[in-house]
């Protein structure tokens, strides 16, 4: 990454917005006056969260610069970026005299980050090591998101606007069973595939068959293995993915879980009901014959006839009659229907095409009696962004995220080298039995290399670090701790390579790195008392020291300095021009 950067930097630099914490951190820490503070942080805030912008445009087609130095160009598209990058709350607006003003400062700040390289900080060791930590810890989500948390959420959010209702027979067998007994768990689904292709009563086999406790349990959710309308995130993805993907209507399909085997019919899919408010008149039949059933239905059709889409009729009408106590003193009252909640399909069928409030069903007929629903009012379905915000707080607990991660952390153990030194192990940490727990590394223990991933060396002060910052995984076995430090570093690698093809954050690291360029440059030129410029001290045309001014005046002398140096020049009408022209 470093390589790519300075190549890259050599042609153009910028900044785009990104997390600086750190950095405005070391502002606050640092011991300078309050002044030299507030000009850091200006700096910061100005210029680190801008982007790479320029090289979109071709040379021959681009306007002037509005500013140059040293053979390098800024002209008004970059300037305008960075300018609407670090606007704030209350800035002023973009008048012809605040972007001139803004001019001058960019100009500055280029200016700085050109010095700090010809000076050679970019090689600075610790520097350097600063750079790598800030790429690492930007990499590693970056990465982590495209091959395991984005892929996820993708299917998550492109499922999210249907719901399917489902059945499934379930035979439990343990993810760590036996051969013998795998066999023999995925031998009786066959069996009962079998058994309902040649027609036997799914409904029936459930009850009678399944591991799934809820089979047997009339009026839940998985009665008879019905589990009603569910929608994305409800269940174990490789039952989703069955539930979206198989055929309605086809023959049962089977999947293992880590249940176990389940065998699932599909029987329908329909765009997701949003959470509706509701409200119900029940009439029950006053025993199990065909007569009192009759009865019940006459007594349901003729409340039908005579009711309105009116809230109030429909809930004078439920005190009178319905049969549910429980709801009747309410006017019938429901509350919300959401996905989460189980109702017979049938209910929930009933209330789709209600696309109004006060709308009323047709009568819905279910084993218990009759219905009529009202629909009292409706929430429209979470936006996208709603629907990511929520799915993003779920998504390390799901399983198929963390299949997902165990899937890829197995595939780097096939693709990226590791070794390991026992023997310096051992020796640096005093320990011989693998097995035993490690609290850290030895005071005093030798700085050694312990392995080796891909590229990089991993020595003893980078073991006791990460022992430092993963506390639970002090008192683990010397094995486990180990190849887990080991298993990270290795993410680390394949997360920073991958990055060096992700061109926004290729920008974001070249931002990081000239903001910590200029910091490290003010620190040693200008606001450190008696400093002095690794590259302008020899200038035989430098005046005198800096040092010698309030820090202000320190660094207003220092800029000049620069602009002598470089040949900077500015170009106030071209800018006016410029503007003037603009279109948003």
């Amino acid at each position: 990454m470093q390589q790519s950067l300075t190549q890259a930097r050599s042609v153009q630099r910028g900044c785009s917005a990104s997390p600086f914490t750190h950095l405005l951190t070391t502002y606050f820490m640092r011991p300078v006056s309050s002044s030299v503070v507030a000009g850091g942080l200006l700096l910061a805030s100005m210029f680190l969260l801008s982007a790479c912008q320029l090289l979109s445009s071709s040379t021959q087609s681009a306007p002037p610069p509005v500013a140059a130095f040293n053979g390098q160009a800024i002209h008004y598209d970059e300037l305008r970026a960075a300018w609407e990058r670090q606007q704030v709350e209350d800035a002023p607006a973009d008048t012809t005299q605040a972007l001139l003003t803004f001019l001058n400062q960019y100009l500055n700040y280029r200016l700085k980050v050109h010095e700090a390289t010809q000076a050679g900080y970019e090689e600075q060791p610790s520097i350097r090591r600063e750079i790598a930590t800030y790429t690492r810890e930007r990499a590693r989500p970056l990465f982590m998101d495209a091959h395991v948390t984005g892929p996820v959420l993708d299917t998550l959010l492109a499922r999210r606007t249907q719901e399917v209702h489902s059945r499934h027979i379930l035979i439990r067998v343990d993810e760590e069973a036996a051969p013998e007994d795998t066999m023999q768990a995925h031998a009786q689904i066959q069996a009962l595939r079998d058994s309902v292709i040649n027609g036997a009563d799914f409904a029936e086999l459930a009850r009678a068959e399944s591991d799934d406790p809820s089979a047997s349990r009339q009026g839940q959710r998985g009665f008879e293995g019905d589990l009603g309308y569910l929608s994305a995130g409800q269940l174990v993805g490789p039952y989703e993915d069955v539930m979206y993907q198989h055929p309605i209507d086809a023959p049962p399909t089977v999947v293992r879980t880590p249940f176990g085997y389940h065998l699932i019919d599909v029987l329908d899919r329909k765009p997701r009901l949003p959470r509706t408010r509701i409200a119900h008149l029940h009439i029950r039949p006053d025993d199990a014959s065909p007569e009192a059933r009759e009865a019940a239905r006459a007594e349901i059709d003729s409340l039908a006839a005579a009711l309105s889409p009116d809230s109030t009729a429909f809930a004078e009408a439920a005190i009178a009659h319905s049969d549910d106590a429980r709801t009747a003193e309410n006017g019938g009252e429901l509350g919300w229907l959401s996905i989460d909640q189980y109702v017979p399909p049938a209910f929930r069928n009933a209330v789709r095409p209600l696309d109004s409030d006060g709308a009323i069903s047709d009568v819905v007929a279910l084993d218990h009696g009759f219905y009529l629903i009202q629909r009292r009012e409706a929430e429209p379905l979470p936006s996208d962004s709603e629907a990511e915000a929520t799915f993003r707080e779920r998504l390390d607990d799901l399983p198929r995220t963390e299949a997902r991660r165990n899937a890829l952390y197995a595939s780097l153990r096939d693709t990226i080298a590791v070794t390991v030194d026992s023997s310096a192990v051992e020796q640096a940490l005093g320990i011989s039995d693998w097995s035993r727990p490690v609290a850290g590394t030895p005071r005093n223990a030798p700085d050694t290399a312990l392995a080796v991933v891909g590229p990089d060396t991993l020595r003893t002060p980078d073991f006791e670090t990460y022992l430092q910052a993963h506390s639970d995984l002090r008192g683990s076995a010397l094995n486990d701790a180990l190849y887990e430090w080991v298993d990270q570093r290795r993410l680390d690698h394949a997360a920073v390579t991958w990055a060096q093809t992700h061109a926004s954050l290729d920008d974001e690291l070249t931002a990081f790195t000239d903001g910590l360029l200029v910091f490290e440059l003010m620190q040693d030129s200008v606001w450190t008392d008696g400093a002095s410029s690794p590259s302008l001290n020899d200038d035989p045309q430098a005046t005198a020291s800096p040092a010698s001014s309030p820090s202000n005046d320190r660094e207003q002398a220092y800029v000049e300095r620069l602009r002598a140096r470089y040949g900077a020049d500015l170009f106030p009408q071209r800018l006016r021009e410029q503007h003037a022209a603009y279109q948003p």
